[in-house]
């Protein structure tokens, strides 16, 4: 009894399809839906594809990306060590070149490369270096002019203010004889009733292509710097002052001759696979202790300015 129900009741399902795939209403419709089917599970299928193959780009991408980025910062190591331009290959197949120049050299306008906050100090060399790093001026390139005028501040809330410290030989080259020369100048007017700082110039300057709010002419001549040659001028240190929340660039422009190297600007690219990676570093003289800007030692002790 049982097997005969079931098999009636097989019948009972079978025979509507039958009828339908029978009937010429529904010609077709099974086709139809089996090939939407298809198509829905090919739509998932591709998709699933093109995710991973994103997915797989975009490692490769990352990849490539550090493999080159770390290819430059090696050319740059390697360009500072040798102060050579350079280039390799390493066994990933990453690749570096590099460049290296003078920074500043021949120019009257300067923009340091440091954003300085205050008490931070940058220097400007007036006397160029030999291939050992001491002062020398048998290049040639040394500066003998007259005025420098040095620009700051592009903060529209915060106002810094500088000081500027000037040294110099009475004679030429003999370092026995080096003093030094201090100005100072301040754009807050409120400010100046209590610091004393002389005013600043306030407007919109460039100096080398880049904006400035604060300018300041330095004349050699108004603090008795007597500028017959090279080697007199030694070189500035321009302290920034009152930016204690944010930091602050400065540049200069010469007037009366063109500034000397002021260091080694080494430039990397690496690439790897697609992808290229641009590290660029500058590197500056041996420069004084700022300690010494605000003692000066002897053999007897130590005495404040």
């Amino acid at each position: 009894m049982t097997a005969r129900f079931e098999i009636a009741k097989l019948k009972v399902m079978i025979l509507p399809v039958l009828k339908i795939r029978n009937n010429p209403l529904y010609a077709g419709q099974t086709l139809l839906l089996v090939l939407l089917s298809m198509a829905v599970v090919l739509t998932i299928v591709l998709s699933i594809l093109s995710r991973s193959v994103t997915d797989v780009a975009v490692t490769s991408s990352q990849e490539d990306s550090q493999k080159a980025f770390s290819a430059a910062e090696a050319g740059i190591e390697s360009s500072l060590f040798s102060g050579l331009a350079s280039g390799g290959t390493f066994e990933n197949n990453a690749e570096y070149t590099t460049g290296v120049s003078d920074y500043g050299l021949g120019e009257t306008e300067f923009v340091y490369p440091s954003s300085l906050i205050s008490g931070e100090i940058g220097t400007i060399w007036f006397v160029g270096h030999d291939e050992n790093g001491n002062l020398s001026c048998t290049g040639g390139d040394c500066f003998a002019g007259t005025v420098m005028k040095v620009c700051w501040g592009t903060d529209p809330v915060v106002i810094p203010a500088i000081e500027v410290s000037i040294y110099y030989t009475s004679t030429p080259g003999d370092y026995a004889t080096v003093k030094v020369a201090r100005g100072t100048a301040d754009p807050d007017s409120a400010r100046r009733t209590s610091n004393n700082f002389a005013a600043a110039n306030v407007g919109s300057f460039s100096v080398a292509g880049e904006p400035f709010k604060y300018c300041k002419n330095y004349s050699f001549d108004d603090y008795n710097i007597s500028v017959t040659g090279p080697n007199v001028l030694q070189f500035a240190l321009v302290r920034m002052l009152y930016n204690t929340s944010n930091v602050e660039k400065f540049g200069v422009v010469m007037t009366g001759g063109t500034l000397p190297s002021q260091g080694m600007r080494a430039e990397s690219v690496g690439t790897a696979g697609e992808a290229t990676r641009k590290v660029e570093v500058f590197r500056g003289y041996s420069e004084m202790s700022p300690i010494f800007q605000g003692a000066i030692f002897n053999l007897g002790g130590l005495t404040k300015n």
